[in-house]
């Protein structure tokens, strides 16, 4: 009798070593699960189903007709302008461009402050909007010198709203979520600039190259700036923020 009961002992601290190797186990493995399920999706599956998918979508959407916008007068299609319409020869086309690239990156600083005081979308609004106006009127420059203010007015506004956009980007969407936007939004905007470019050739090649200027403008007034109203303003002291 003494040997069944050291028997059965034995058994039941071989069963009960068994249990805890199987909890250890268990706990062992589960962290690894649990964080697998964590991570989710990747890739595009991260926005697919997102809350927040919309906001994202629309934003996106209205940057790539910010993008074909500012595509179809890009600086080397403005600089054939000059020459072709004002007959520039190209070391003052080469000035007027070193000009405007100098104020366009000095009034990028500007467009941050303005952002950080109002916001990104009031700031995409107030500095976009100008920049439309002075693209609109380019072709109607009754000489070389109101060219030369509408360019410059131009090159001031050009750049402003861009920290702000970015700004928008990573506030709607989450950190997981930031990559991949930014690589959709990079890839619309590829896209956009190489389909605006022949648009642009097409009008040039028929004497009306004037044309893209007003296309430009519209597209930025009466869909990206009244997109951006419609969609976004009535939450711009939450956005962004």
């Amino acid at each position: 009798s003494s040997l069944v009961g050291s028997e059965m002992c034995i058994r039941d601290r071989t069963n009960s070593v068994t249990d805890d190797l199987e909890i250890q186990r268990s706990n062992t493995v589960s962290p690894s699960l649990s964080d697998n399920n964590s991570q989710g999706k990747t890739g595009l599956g991260v926005l697919w189903g997102a809350p927040n998918l919309k906001i994202i979508l629309q934003m996106i959407s209205l940057n790539l007709i910010d993008v074909i916008s500012k595509a179809i007068v890009l600086d080397s299609w403005l600089s054939y302008y000059l020459v072709s319409t004002y007959k520039l020869d190209t070391a003052k086309v080469g000035v007027i461009f070193l000009c405007i690239n100098i104020i366009t990156s000095v009034a990028s600083l500007v467009g941050t402050v303005i952002c950080k005081r109002y916001g990104p979308i009031t700031a995409m609004i107030i500095t976009h909007f100008p920049c439309s106006v002075f693209v609109f009127l380019i072709p109607f420059a009754k000489n070389y010198y109101w060219l030369l203010i509408f360019l410059m007015f131009r090159a001031i506004f050009k750049s402003m709203d861009l920290g702000s956009k970015n700004l928008f980007i990573t506030s709607i969407a989450t950190p997981e979520q930031t990559t991949i936007v930014f690589g959709l939004n990079n890839s619309l905007r590829t896209g956009g600039n190489i389909i605006a470019p022949i648009i642009t050739g097409l009008f040039a090649n028929s004497g009306n190259q004037w044309v893209t200027f007003i296309i430009s403008a519209l597209l930025r007034v009466f869909i990206y700036e009244v997109g951006v109203i419609i969609l976004f303003w009535k939450d711009r002291k939450v956005l962004g923020r």
